[in-house]
């Protein structure tokens, strides 16, 4: 019975063009063709088994070496070669279900790189909103994208940057004059520096405003005689607006309360958030600090020096573990080869007799 089935499929066999011609194109590597005929060639003889076993066997088989070769591509970023190769796949096997994820997949990821690349134009542009945006575009369709995450990261830097930067004095305070005072009562040399410049002055109720000062400073820019008197007088600044100063005692209390604090959330990629945490209260006594351990997240509330000294702590802490890769090589080695290069096995026991 087995004789007589092989003999029917090599009898079908020889008499399917199909066959025949799909082999041929096959073995001279045009492979698509090949599966073309062979597809054709069983629509014509759909009782062909010979026909039908080898038309699954060469599809399965190409399928495969085209779905590695799309995932090179998509890895390398090609994902023009990927969608190529995929639809290969699909034209010849419209049912593959790895290649109709594959190609949903590469689309998806086609879309999201546009958005990133806008997000970081966007960035770029210095409007971090539309950048937030649009990271959060690609990370409602595919949670957990690490272009998106990285890109949320980016925008919370510049964030922090600009929430960080200290306010400055405008033009107006780089203005040169001269002031000369001698024994003047505080209210009268910064009324004047004021007429001057242009600067409003706000002062603490504890500033007294009756001690009197003596300034001389001729050719000198507004911002550089204010240090001054305030240097003289015991007195520091914050600075409110870029046309307004706000004047108080240089005493530890005033410097608590006046202090800008703010709040910065660091998303820590290796390194553990609570060891971060007890490192930073002993390098910059920083104390309100908070540990999202779902995140591996660390957030900070301090003043923006402290802040910018934690960002620089953290960079040096937040690394990869370095990998350490081994190069084996296995080698087999002959009895006669160990021989050879001097490994001797007795081939001869003797047993002594000791006994006296």
């Amino acid at each position: 019975m087995l004789a007589v089935l092989l003999g029917a499929l090599a009898l079908a066999g020889c008499a399917s063009p199909g066959l025949t011609e799909g082999r041929k194109l096959i073995g001279s590597g045009d492979t698509e063709a090949g599966l073309a005929r062979l597809q054709a060639g069983l629509a014509e003889e759909p009782d062909n088994l010979e026909l039908r076993i080898y038309y699954h066997t060469q599809r399965e088989r190409q399928a495969s070496q085209w779905l590695q070769q799309a995932q090179q591509a998509i890895g390398r970023g090609d994902f023009d070669a990927a969608r190529v190769t995929l639809n290969k796949v699909l034209a010849a096997h419209p049912e593959n279900p790895r290649a109709a994820t594959l190609l949903a997949s590469l689309e998806t990821e086609v879309a999201n790189q546009g958005l990133l690349k806008d997000a970081q134009a966007a960035l770029t542009q210095n409007d971090p909103k539309l950048a937030a945006d649009k990271a959060q575009q690609v990370l409602t369709q595919s949670p957990g994208h690490a272009g998106a995450v990285d890109m949320q990261r980016k925008v919370q830097m510049v964030r922090a940057q600009e929430e960080n930067a200290p306010k400055e004095l405008g033009a107006s305070a780089q203005k040169i004059v001269t002031l000369e005072f001698r024994d003047t009562p505080l209210r009268n040399v910064f009324d004047m520096i004021s007429r001057q410049s242009s600067i409003n002055f706000i002062f603490d109720k504890d500033v007294r405003l009756d001690t009197r000062a003596t300034l001389f400073a001729r050719n000198t820019t507004v911002a550089d005689a204010i240090s001054m008197l305030l240097a003289t007088g015991q007195l520091s600044k914050k600075v409110m607006s870029p046309t307004t100063l706000l004047i108080y005692p240089d005493t530890p209390a005033k410097q608590k309360q006046y202090q800008e604090l703010t709040v910065k959330s660091f998303y820590l990629g290796n390194a553990d958030a609570k060891s971060t945490m007890a490192m930073l209260r002993v390098l910059i006594k920083t104390r309100d600090m908070y540990v999202d351990e779902r995140l591996n997240q660390l957030v900070i509330r301090d003043t923006p020096d402290a802040i910018r000294l934690a960002e620089k702590i953290i960079a040096t802490q937040d690394l990869a573990e370095p990998e350490v890769m081994l190069a084996v090589e296995v080698l087999e080695i002959k009895r006669g080869r160990l021989l050879d290069i001097g490994v001797q096995y007795p081939n001869q026991f003797s047993l002594l007799n000791t006994i006296t």
